[in-house]
């Protein structure tokens, strides 16, 4: 998405951004207190199915 297309769907209305990645990560199993910027690296899928997981339930967007 460019900055443009950011800034015309913002001024729509309501803009949605998605949660807690390390909650939703301890969730699924990953220990507290780990890095999680470097299970982008060793987990990549959970990392992904909580993205994933995260626009289901309506987020307009995810941050990583």
């Amino acid at each position: 998405m460019t900055e443009r297309n950011l800034k015309a769907r913002i001024q729509k209305g309501v803009f949605v951004l998605d949660g807690a990645m390390g909650t939703q990560l301890i969730a699924r199993g990953v220990e507290a207190g780990r890095c999680n910027d470097w299970l982008n690296v060793e987990l990549p899928n959970m990392v992904l199915d909580v993205h994933k997981a995260y626009i289901d339930a309506g987020s307009d967007a995810i941050i990583t």
